[in-house]
C-alpha cells in the first residue's frame, strides 16, 4: 500500500503538482482517487498526510543512522544493510560511545561498551534472529489491514533521538529503528503479495472474457459462412433460372421468325427470274405475273430453286396466262 501511495505521489510530482516542497490541492485529490480505487473508498486526504508523516519519520531515522557512514551498502535482495564485521563494531561503538543520553537511567560510554561485549548483537544476522514482539503484523489475516489513518504502528511512537531509539530501555533503543524498518518491509511484502494476487485474478478474469469474446466471434463467423453458402446456392439457382428463361426466349424468337411471313420485294423477284435463266419478254411476263399475285410470289419462293421454273409455268397456265416464246439464257 505504501508503494501505491509513493508511486501516486511520484506521478503527481512528475506532473508538476508539487511547489516549494508542498503538494497542491489537485495532487491530493488525484492521490485520494488512486488509493480509493486500489485500497478502498474510505481513504481521505488526512489519511494520506498521516501516512506521509510516518514514512518521513522512518526515512529520517534510517538516514540519520547511515547517511554519513562509509562501508555500508543496502542489499535489495536480502533487504538488509550490509557491512564488514569490524565496520559494524566501529559503528556500534561510535553510536553508543558518546554520553548522548541524559536524565535518570543514562549510561556512560564505558557501561554501554561493556553491555555490548556481554550481549553481542550481529546486525548482519537474518531477520529470523530479531524479535518481533514490538511489531503488530496482524498475523491472523492473509494480507495486512490498512488502518483508517494509513498508519499502523504497534504503539505510540516517541520522537526518535540521534541514537536511533526512544526514551525506553537500552534494548529498545537498539531495536526500535530495526522494528520500524521491518514493519515497513512487511507492509511492502504484503502489498506485493496482494498486488500479485489481484493481478492473477484480473488476468484470469480477462482471459475468460477474451475466451468468451473469441468464442462469440467464431460462432458469428460460422453463421456468416452459413448465410454466405445459402446466398451462393440461391444465386446459382437464379443463374440457372435465367439461363432457362434465355433459352425459352431464343426458342420463341426462332418460332416467331419462322411463323412470320416473309415479304419479298420486286427486286427479289427479278433476281430469282434471272437465276432461273429467263430473259427478254418471257422474264418480263413472269415478273409481271408474280408481282400482281402476292400469294403466288410467296409460293414460288417456298419451292426449291431447281423446281421453281416448272412451278412458275404451271401457276401461269392455271391462271390462264398465255405464255409467249420462252427464251432461256
Amino acid at each position: 500500500m505504501d508503494e501505491v501511495l509513493l508511486n501516486a505521489l511520484a506521478e503527481e510530482a512528475s506532473k508538476g503538482n508539487r511547489h516549494d516542497g508542498s503538494w497542491t490541492t489537485e495532487a491530493y485529490a488525484n492521490v485520494v482517487k488512486t488509493l480509493s480505487i486500489v485500497i478502498g473508498p474510505h481513504i481521505t486526504k488526512n489519511h494520506i498526510k498521516n501516512r506521509m508523516k510516518t514514512l518521513k519519520d522512518h526515512f529520517a531515522e534510517a538516514y540519520d543512522l547511515f547517511h554519513h557512514l562509509s562501508g555500508f551498502a543496502w542489499n535489495p535482495v536480502t533487504r538488509k544493510f550490509e557491512a564488514e564485521e569490524e565496520v559494524w563494531q566501529d559503528f556500534i561503538k561510535e553510536l553508543f560511545g558518546a554520553d548522548r543520553a541524559t536524565g535518570k537511567g543514562a549510561a556512560t560510554s564505558r557501561e554501554r561498551i561493556q553491555e555490548i561485549a556481554r550481549d553481542h548483537i550481529d546486525l548482519n544476522d537474518s531477520f529470523e534472529n530479531i524479535g518481533f514482539s514490538d511489531i503488530d503484523v496482524n498475523m491472523g489475516h492473509d494480507t495486512p489491514t490498512f488502518p483508517a489513518n494509513l498508519d499502523s504502528p504497534s504503539g505510540p511512537h516517541s520522537q526518535p533521538n540521534q541514537l536511533g531509539g526512544t526514551s525506553a530501555s537500552r534494548g529498545t533503543k537498539r531495536k526500535s529503528p530495526m522494528n520500524d524498518f521491518l514493519e515497513a518491509q512487511y507492509e511492502k511484502l504484503a502489498l506485493g503479495i496482494t498486488t500479485m494476487t489481484d493481478a492473477v485474478k484480473e488476468g484470469t478474469y480477462l482471459s475468460s472474457k477474451l475466451h468468451d469474446v473469441a468464442q462469440r466471434q467464431v460462432e458469428s463467423a460460422e453463421r456468416q459462412a452459413s448465410v454466405a453458402e445459402r446466398q451462393v446456392s440461391v444465386a446459382e439457382k437464379q443463374v440457372s433460372l435465367i439461363e432457362r428463361q434465355v433459352a425459352i426466349a431464343e426458342k420463341g424468337l426462332a418460332i416467331m421468325q419462322q411463323s412470320r411471313p416473309r415479304l419479298y420485294s420486286e427486286s427479289d423477284v427479278w433476281d430469282m427470274l434471272s437465276e432461273l435463266g429467263l430473259i427478254g419478254s418471257a422474264r418480263m411476263q413472269c415478273y409481271q405475273f408474280l408481282c400482281e399475285n402476292e400469294q403466288k410470289k410467296r409460293q414460288i419462293f417456298g419451292i426449291p430453286p431447281e423446281m421453281r421454273l416448272d412451278a412458275l409455268f404451271h401457276f401461269m397456265t392455271a391462271a390462264g396466262v398465255r405464255l409467249g416464246d420462252m427464251v432461256l439464257s
